[in-house]
C-alpha cells in the first residue's frame, strides 16, 4: 500500500493487514459517550449537587481532547505495525562485463530432505539472496549487476528470469521458485545446462569481453545420474566454452556431508519427508504405496565434474566465507564501471510514527498532570 505524505514523500506500507486494527479507534470515543452518559446521570442527583462548590470536575473539553489523543495516538501505533518504509533515491554506479546467471535446481529432492533444516531448497535460496544482497551491501562491489535464475529439476525454464539489474526483481522471483515450478520430475543436470545455453542464445553477450559467470546449485541428482546423461553434460559444457561467450561455471552441492577419519567425504541418503501447509508429517514419499520411502543423497563428483569441465569450482553450501570471496574477487576482476544511474529504494520510517505516539500516550496516561496542578495553583494563588 503507498501513501503519497506532504512534501512528495512516498511511504509503502509492508504490512497493510494491520489497518484492520483501525477499528478499534472507535472505542476512545465510546468511552467518551459512556463518560458523558454517566456524568448527566450523577449530576441529576440532588446529593450529588449539594456537593459541587468547591469540587474540581474533568471539563468536557478535556474529555474530548483525551480522546481525540488517544485515538490519534493509537492510530500511529498501527501505523507502525504496517511496516511503513520511505522512499529514497540514490545514485548507484552500475557495472558491465560479467553477468551471473543462478541455475537454481528447484527438484522435490531439495524440497522433502531434510538433513538440513527446514530443507535443501530453503538452504539453496539462501546462497543465492546472500550473492545478492553482497552485491548491495559489500563497500567495494556495491553497485547494479546483471542477474538471472534458471529453475531447473528433470526440465528446466530459461526464461523465468531473464538478466536483470533490479535486485528487488530478481528476489521477488527467486521467492516464487518451489517444488511445483518445474513439472517435469527428476534433476537433470543436462536440462538445466541446455537452457542455459539457450538463455545465452537469446541474450548474447554484449560484446566480446564480457564474461559470463554460471552458478549451478543443486545436490547432485545422484539418482539421475546415467552415463548418457553425463555425456551430453560434458558436451553442453563444450559448446558453452567456444564461441563469443566467455563461460565460468562454478558449482554449489546443497545437503549434508560426513567427514570420516581419513578425510573421505560421505553422504547419506536421507529419506524424503512429506508434510502438509502447516508443516506436519503426513508421510514419507514413495513411488508407490507400501513400498519402502524414496531416498536422496548429495552427489558431489557430478557436481565437481561440471565445475571441472565448466573451468570453476565446486563449494559445499557450507563454505559461505570461502564462496563469497571468490564471488567478490570474480566480480572485481571482470566488471566494467558503465556510469551512475538513479535508483529508487525503500528504507525503514516506523520512528516517524513511533516517537509521536509515545509522546501523545505520555499525555494520556497523565504523566502530565503536573502541568494541571501548576496552573490550579497559579489560578489560586491570584485570587
Amino acid at each position: 500500500m503507498l501513501w503519497n505524505a506532504p512534501f512528495g514523500i512516498e511511504i509503502i506500507f509492508k504490512n497493510p493487514s494491520a489497518f484492520w486494527f483501525l477499528f478499534l479507534v472507535p472505542f476512545f470515543w465510546v468511552l467518551a459517550c459512556f463518560w458523558f452518559w454517566a456524568r448527566g446521570k450523577a449530576l441529576r442527583d440532588p446529593w450529588i449537587k449539594m456537593h459541587l462548590d468547591g469540587s474540581f470536575l474533568p471539563g468536557v473539553f478535556r474529555v474530548i481532547t483525551r480522546s481525540l489523543i488517544a485515538s490519534l495516538a493509537l492510530t500511529l501505533i498501527i501505523l507502525v505495525l504496517a511496516k511503513p518504509e520511505k522512499k529514497v533515491i540514490s545514485n548507484m554506479p552500475e557495472y558491465g562485463g560479467i553477468r551471473i546467471t543462478f541455475l537454481f535446481d528447484s527438484s522435490l529432492s531439495m524440497k522433502r530432505a531434510e538433513d538440513l533444516k527446514p530443507n535443501r531448497l530453503v538452504a539453496a535460496k539462501k546462497i543465492i539472496a546472500d550473492f545478492i544482497k553482497l552485491s548491495l551491501r559489500d563497500p567495494e562491489l556495491k553497485g547494479r549487476y546483471k542477474f538471472s535464475v534458471i529453475p531447473f529439476a528433470g526440465g528446466a525454464i530459461p526464461f523465468f528470469m531473464p538478466f536483470t539489474a533490479s535486485a528487488g526483481e530478481f528476489l521477488s522471483a527467486l521467492e516464487e521458485v518451489d517444488e511445483r515450478t518445474v513439472a517435469v520430475p527428476g534433476t537433470s543436470l543436462y536440462a538445466a545446462l541446455a537452457a542455459y545455453e539457450e538463455l545465452l542464445f537469446r541474450y548474447p553477450a554484449p560484446d566480446a569481453e564480457t564474461v559470463d559467470v554460471a552458478v549451478l546449485i543443486s545436490d547432485g541428482g545422484k539418482e539421475e545420474q546415467k552415463a548418457e546423461e553425463v555425456n551430453l553434460v560434458r558436451r553442453i559444457m563444450d559448446i558453452l566454452g567456444k564461441g563469443k561467450n566467455k563461460v565460468i561455471v562454478n558449482t554449489v552441492g546443497v545437503g549434508k556431508v560426513l567427514i570420516k577419519g581419513n578425510n573421505e567425504r560421505v553422504s547419506e541418503p536421507v529419506e524424503l519427508i512429506i508434510r502438509d501447509d502447516a508443516g506436519n508429517f503426513i508421510d514419507f514419499y514413495r513411488e508407490k504405496p507400501n513400498e519402502s520411502p524414496y531416498k536422496s543423497r548429495l552427489d558431489e563428483k557430478i557436481l565437481m565434474d561440471v565445475a571441472s569441465l565448466g573451468r570453476g569450482r565446486y563449494y559445499h553450501f557450507s563454505s559461505e566465507k570461502e564462496m563469497a570471496a571468490n564471488f567478490k574477487e570474480t566480480v572485481l576482476k571482470h566488471r566494467k564501471f558503465k556510469g551512475n544511474i538513479a535508483v529508487s529504494g525503500f528504507e525503514p520510517a516506523r520512528t516517524w510514527f513511533l516517537f509521536p505516539a509515545f509522546a501523545l500516550f505520555y499525555f494520556v496516561f497523565g504523566y502530565h498532570e503536573w502541568i494541571f496542578r501548576m496552573r490550579r495553583r497559579t489560578h489560586k494563588n491570584l485570587n
